[in-house]
């Protein structure tokens, strides 16, 4: 038996509050590569000589015999002869030209200046990096041979690129738990010969926690959280996790979650699998209300871009979700949704454009509904259903494709003054249910509203946050913020009394930053609009708050 009439009137958890943040450990991995000794800038012994030479041609050789590598030639391709008679000292600014052409294109390489009879021509050497030897210092743990299957790579490299070398690096330090570092020195003089020295450094575990009080009263709002992952439980560059979120009484609302990902090979290709159970009892008196959900997700996932400064992954996954709530014994709506998904991630790191600092990451995803495994499913008059139960929403349609997108981008002025700009929605043509609608509030756009106060099926929202950072010491610092957010959703649903609404909020906090293993938030929101059509007021404000902290990192 169901209660169709109170069907969209529940509340029932959304995606983001199935799905908890941990503490972020920023957005791309912490590697990079170093080159240190002779390809530095070098001396000119010509400084000041009063001999004049003519230079009409240059000409790049390989002094260790054959040809100069095309990859080289081509970033050298801009570098002409000045023609006519030049100081001796020119010779060093023709060199100087040709290695910086080649480091701007991240070649490691350098040119130079061979002893010769210069007449009309110039000679330079070409000398490219080849890494002759690679040597470990650290402890990869059981992933000793995933590492190095991975990194010797890097010795067939030729011509180096410091590009080719990050992204074979940064692909290594996808595996959990391992954090590398790199750095390239001079081998045999004169050969083009570097040895690779490789710090590696493995936690085998992490502890994340978080408490904060973004939920609604009636669920409660107040919530604990906690994760522990563990690396190299089969040695295929593995990690597994349980986690689990409660309220602070343990009844309103509880979820467990369970994972395990892997490599696939060397190339960076990752499978993995993920499992999420909740169930929730909202406070409402003389109610007995209640919702199960299930979550499994199992996706593919594949590296496109690995630089020091930008990242990008390509997921397809597979998600299967069901959502029940009662009243007592009571059915009173239940969604089943299996979709397919394609997704999209990007991050870049902070990067210097004169006196300003930018950043950007975001995701886009495209779904679509499949009609199978018990899947909801329009009924013989029309409205949803599953297994003889009212869906959430009585013309939700879970076979609906979906596009859902989120972006961020921000500056930084060198005094610590900041723009933050986050843009996000959701685009779909046919009416969605519960679980797949865009949710407003604390977890996604619209801070200071409950999560799911409204919900669409189509979204956009813009939260914009205005910045200030302190360091106040070495490791501790200091953001003040102020936001304001406007997010519109609309409803396809049919007869849906208000089918267009914006909601705005604004306010501002202070967020704490203590080492990479500690962050807190506090911030003052306050909602200008009612969430829905028959509310009689605004929300009041609401002070947030959010403790993270993440061990081993905590101690270092």
């Amino acid at each position: 038996m169901s209660i169709p009439a109170l069907a969209q009137d529940t509340d029932a958890p959304t995606r983001e509050e199935l799905d908890p943040d941990g503490p972020d450990d920023g957005l791309l991995p912490p590697a990079n590569v170093r080159f240190d000794g002779e390809f530095a800038r070098q001396n000119c012994p010509f400084v000041g000589n009063e001999l004049r030479v003519r230079i009409d041609r240059i000409e790049f050789v390989n002094p260790a015999g054959g040809a100069v590598p095309e990859e080289l030639l081509e970033s050298l391709s801009a570098i002409t002869a000045p023609g006519g008679e030049q100081e001796l000292a020119s010779v060093c600014d023709i060199r100087d030209a040709a290695n910086n052409a080649l480091r701007r294109d991240g070649w490691i390489a350098r040119v130079q200046v061979p002893q010769q009879t210069l007449t009309d021509t110039l000679q330079l050497n070409v000398i490219a990096a080849r890494i002759s030897e690679i040597r470990v210092v650290g402890n990869a743990g059981p992933f000793r041979d995933q590492i190095a299957s991975q990194v010797e790579a890097l010795q067939g490299v030729y011509p180096l690129n410091e590009r080719d070398a990050e992204r074979i690096l940064l692909l290594a330090n996808d595996v959990p738990g391992i954090t590398l570092q790199l750095s390239l020195a001079p081998g045999q003089a004169g050969t083009g010969d570097v040895v690779g020295n490789l710090a590696i450094d493995f936690e085998p575990y992490a502890v994340l926690l978080n408490t904060r009080n973004y939920n609604s009263r009636r669920i409660g709002r107040e919530t604990l959280y906690g994760r522990f992952e563990y690396y190299g439980l089969t040695g295929l560059a593995d990690r597994t996790f349980v986690a689990a979120q409660t309220t602070y009484d343990f009844d309103e609302q509880v979820l467990v979650q369970a994972g395990h990902d892997f490599a696939l090979g060397a190339s960076g290709l990752r499978a993995g699998a993920a499992f999420t159970y909740a169930w929730s009892n909202p406070f409402i008196e003389n109610l007995d209300l209640s919702t199960d959900t299930l979550l499994a997700d199992v996706n593919v996932t594949m590296p496109v871009l690995r630089r020091v400064a930008a990242s990008a992954d390509l997921t397809l996954g597979l998600e299967y979700a069901d959502q029940e709530t009662k009243v007592g014994a009571i059915s009173l709506s239940k969604d089943a949704t299996r979709t397919v998904y394609l997704r999209g991630d990007f991050a870049t790191a902070i990067s210097n454009m004169g006196s300003f600092r930018t950043y950007s990451q975001g995701f886009l995803e495209l779904r679509h509904g499949l009609g199978i495994l018990g899947a909801t499913e329009f009924g013989p008059f029309g409205t949803a259903q599953t297994d003889g139960v009212s869906a959430s929403r009585p013309f939700g349609d879970s076979t609906a494709f979906v596009v859902r997108g989120e972006a961020t981008a921000g500056v930084v002025s060198s005094v610590g003054l900041g723009l933050n700009l986050t843009l996000a929605g959701q685009y779909t043509d046919d009416p969605l249910l519960n679980f797949d609608e865009f949710s407003i509030g604390n977890l996604t756009v619209g801070r200071g509203y409950d999560p799911g106060a409204n919900s669409g099926d189509r979204a956009i929202g813009v939260a914009a946050e205005v910045t200030q950072d302190f360091v106040l010491r070495e490791g501790l610092k200091l953001q003040a913020f102020g936001f304001y957010d406007i997010v519109q959703v609309e409803n396809l649903d049919q007869g849906t009394p208000d089918p267009l609404r914006t909601l705005e909020s604004w306010g501002g906090g202070l967020r704490l930053n203590l080492t990479k293993g500690l962050s807190a938030e506090i911030a003052y929101a306050e909602p200008l609009d009612r969430p829905l059509f028959n509310d009689t007021t605004e929300p009041p404000a609401r002070v947030l708050f959010s403790i993270s902290t993440r061990f081993p990192s905590l101690l270092r």
